[in-house]
């Protein structure tokens, strides 16, 4: 981050959250960034495994394959369209016969 921000100054004062992989699901490595920097560290929840996840899951999700894909209850995959960064959800979107069905679900930190 020093090296970044003694490069591009001007991006500092833009960047105010960082997502990153799983690996990096660190506390110190958090507190870090959020004490030298200001700067908070999100790191994403990695879904892929051996097998579907069918328990312990938010409504309407009725799994998440080995793959990461989210399929609602009614059995359709759902498309990721963006996060509310305010209120920590991410947004999901299900297609079918054209109509759009638009499910929202916290962020899993």
């Amino acid at each position: 981050m020093e090296k970044l921000f003694n490069d591009l100054p001007e991006v500092k004062s833009s960047i105010k959250r960082i997502l990153y992989d799983s690996a990096c699901n660190n506390k110190e490595l958090k507190e870090k960034l959020l004490s030298d920097f200001g700067i908070e560290l999100k790191a994403s929840f990695t879904l892929r495994r051996k097998k579907e996840v069918t328990e312990s899951l938010l409504r309407g999700i009725k799994k998440i394959t080995p793959y990461g894909n989210i399929i609602c209850i009614a059995g359709y995959e759902m498309e990721y369209k963006g996060m509310r960064y305010e209120n920590e959800k991410l947004i999901y979107q299900v297609y079918r016969e054209f109509k759009e069905f638009t499910c929202i679900f916290n962020l899993p930190i």
